[in-house]
C-alpha cells in the first residue's frame, strides 16, 4: 500500500516510521525540505504522475491550520481520496468551513482523523472489566489527565495553537478516553451542556497563552467529572501508584514536570462505589516505551496489568482499515463534534477572562 504523508514535524516523522514498519511505500511531502530526492518532496507539484496515481491513502500531519487547506488540494487532485488526518481535525476557526463548504462538495472521500486513545488497549481492558465485573457498582467521580512540560518542545520549535492553547494539544484524547467511561447518553448531554455548568480552573502566562486547564463538571445522576491538562508541567491528579513506576518521588513532592524533563504524566482515575481503577500511561517513559499499567482495587484486592501497546501503530492500523472500510467507523465526524467542544469552551473561556478584565 502506498501512502503519501503531508509534513515531516514531529507528528509526521512518527507516522512515517510506524508507516514503513507496517510494510507500506511512503513519500513525504515537506516545504521545507531543500534538496528533493525520493521520497521526500517539496510540494504536491513535484511527485511524478506515475506516483500519484498510485497513491492509496494520504496522511496528514501538517500543522493544525494547514489541515484544511491541504485536504482541498487533495481532494482536488482525487474527489474519492482516502485521507488520514492527524488530530485535531482542523483549527477552531475552520469548523464551519469545513463542514459547510468543502466536505459537502466531495461525498464520496473518505476522511478519518487520528485517534490513539479510541482503540488504546489498557482503556479498552478497563472497559471491558468494568462491563464484566463492575455493573452493579457504580462509577461515582472521572479524573483524566494529561500533563507534559512542553516548553522545550515549543522552543525546538513544535507546533503551538496558540488560538486555545492547552485545549488544542491534548483535549482532544481526553474527550476521546471520556466517551469510553460514559454511556451514549451521558456523553451526549456532556458535549451538549452549556459551559456554564463547569467550573473552569486555567493557569496563563503573562502573554494570555493558556497552559493549563481544569474543566469540572457536575451532572445530575452522572459520574462528576474532572478533565485536565497542562503544557507547563504542573500535576494536577498525583497519585502515589504512578510515582512508583516511575521510580521517583520528585515530580509527586513538586507537583511538577520539569522544564527538559522528558517525562509525561497521563493519568484516567475511576472512582466507583466500592472499587477504583487506575490508568497509567507509560509512567516508565525514558526506560519502557509502550507499558502501560491499569491498577484494580476492590474491597477483596488489588490487581496490577502490565499492557505492552504502541499506540500510534494501533491507531495507525484501526485507521487503515476504517478506511478500507474493513471496520466501520465514524470518526470523522466525531472529530468534528469533539472541536466543536474544544471551540466552544475557548469562546467561553475568552469570554469569562474579557468580563473580570
Amino acid at each position: 500500500m502506498n501512502v503519501c504523508i503531508i509534513g515531516f514535524g514531529k507528528v509526521g516523522q512518527l507516522h512515517y516510521s510506524r508507516l514503513r514498519t507496517m510494510g507500506m511505500k511512503v513519500i513525504v511531502i515537506e516545504k521545507k525540505i531543500k534538496v528533493c530526492r525520493h521520497p521526500f518532496y517539496s510540494s504536491i507539484a513535484l511527485v511524478s504522475k506515475e506516483l500519484m496515481n498510485n497513491i492509496d491513502i494520504w496522511d496528514i500531519c501538517s500543522p493544525t491550520e494547514l489541515h484544511v487547506e491541504n485536504l482541498l488540494e487533495i481532494l482536488k487532485i482525487d474527489s474519492h481520496a482516502k485521507v488520514l488526518v492527524e488530530k485535531p481535525i482542523c483549527d477552531i476557526n475552520q469548523i464551519d468551513n469545513l463542514v459547510e463548504n468543502l466536505l459537502p462538495n466531495y461525498p464520496e472521500a473518505k476522511i478519518v482523523v487520528n485517534s490513539p486513545y479510541k482503540f488504546s488497549k489498557p482503556i479498552l481492558l478497563a472497559v471491558d472489566y468494568i462491563n464484566n465485573y463492575f455493573k452493579c457498582n457504580k462509577l461515582i467521580n472521572i479524573e483524566i489527565e494529561f500533563t507534559k512540560n512542553r516548553i522545550f518542545d515549543e522552543l525546538q520549535g513544535r507546533f503551538i495553537d496558540k488560538n486555545v492553547g492547552a485545549l488544542g494539544y491534548e483535549w482532544f484524547h481526553v474527550l476521546t478516553i471520556l466517551k469510553h467511561f460514559l454511556s451514549k447518553d451521558q456523553f451526549e448531554e456532556y458535549i451538549s451542556c452549556h459551559c456554564s455548568n463547569s467550573e473552569y480552573l486555567l493557569g496563563m502566562d503573562d502573554s494570555g497563552y493558556l497552559h493549563s486547564v481544569e474543566e469540572k463538571t457536575s451532572i445530575e445522576k452522572y459520574p462528576s467529572i474532572n478533565l485536565y491538562s497542562s503544557v507547563s508541567g504542573d500535576i494536577r491528579y498525583p497519585k502515589r501508584e504512578h510515582f512508583n513506576e516511575m521510580k521517583s518521588d520528585k515530580p509527586l513532592l513538586e507537583k511538577k514536570i520539569l522544564f527538559g524533563e522528558e517525562i509525561r504524566y497521563r493519568i484516567i482515575n475511576l472512582y466507583f462505589e466500592s472499587a477504583e481503577i487506575t490508568i497509567m500511561f507509560e509512567p516508565q517513559y525514558t526506560m519502557l516505551r509502550n507499558k502501560h499499567i491499569v491498577i484494580i482495587k476492590s474491597k477483596e484486592n488489588m490487581k496490577k496489568i502490565e499492557v505492552i501497546s504502541d499506540h500510534m501503530s494501533d491507531s495507525l492500523s484501526a485507521a487503515i482499515k476504517i478506511l478500507n472500510q474493513e471496520i466501520l467507523s465514524d470518526s470523522m465526524h466525531e472529530a468534528v463534534k469533539f472541536q466543536r467542544k474544544v471551540a466552544t469552551i475557548s469562546k467561553y473561556i475568552n469570554q469569562k477572562m474579557g468580563e473580570e478584565i
